[in-house]
């Protein structure tokens, strides 16, 4: 059900995760550097999406919680879309291709958010919400969502972030059927442009 959610713990307090940083000797000056500032960014994370930060075995680890969704559409073959590669926008590290090492399944992953009141996102908005902006698919009718089979959530183990030098990440999958009709169906697949994040995200299908 999407009211379980696989990280009971508050974790550390956003107060306290500078010291933390600290005490851990992260290199946070290794990270990649933004407009406001790797540490800010990594505070405003925690504040605004479902991510809390531990000490578990005398290391920093993240949990983040991502609702997914396998995107299917049916004619002849069924077919599965899956995110091919990222393009860097950034003039840094402009044309850089990140090609995804996709160590789970799945379509596209979108990060959970925390409300005010500290709540966290249903898992079913997060898909929706993750397909409305990544894929541009607006209407709800176009597309069904039905429950896992099996356990809706599904755990990573413990690997070295890729993203954030020192710290330990730790996944929680969310995850839902999804099948398109023909009007959402393009063989080429699809292109998102992130402004924010300065990355085009390439999406194709392929035949499962």
């Amino acid at each position: 059900m999407d009211i379980l959610i696989p990280v009971s713990s508050p974790g550390i307090g956003v107060a306290d995760i500078p010291a933390a940083l600290v005490k851990a000797r992260i290199p946070v000056h290794k990270w990649p550097q933004t407009e406001n500032g790797a540490l800010e960014d990594f505070l405003t994370m925690i504040r605004e999406e479902a991510v809390t930060l531990h000490w578990e075995n005398g290391r920093l680890t993240l949990h983040i919680m991502v609702a997914v969704p396998y995107i299917g559409y049916i004619d002849e073959r069924m077919h599965e879309l899956y995110e091919a590669y990222q393009l860097n926008l950034d003039s840094a590290h402009l044309g850089r291709v990140h090609y995804k090492s996709r160590p789970f399944e799945g379509s596209l992953g979108e990060t959970m958010q925390r409300y005010w009141d500290g709540r966290i996102e249903n898992g079913r908005t997060a898909i929706e919400r993750g397909l409305r902006e990544e894929l541009d698919w607006c209407d709800t009718s176009l597309y069904e969502l039905s429950k896992w089979q099996g356990s809706t959530w599904e755990t990573s183990p413990p690997t070295p972030s890729d993203k954030r030098l020192g710290l330990t990440d730790i996944y929680h999958r969310y995850r839902m059927h999804c099948v398109i009709g023909p009007e959402l169906y393009n063989p080429e697949g699809y292109i998102h442009l992130d402004a924010v994040k300065k990355k085009k995200e390439v999406f194709l299908w392929k035949d499962i």
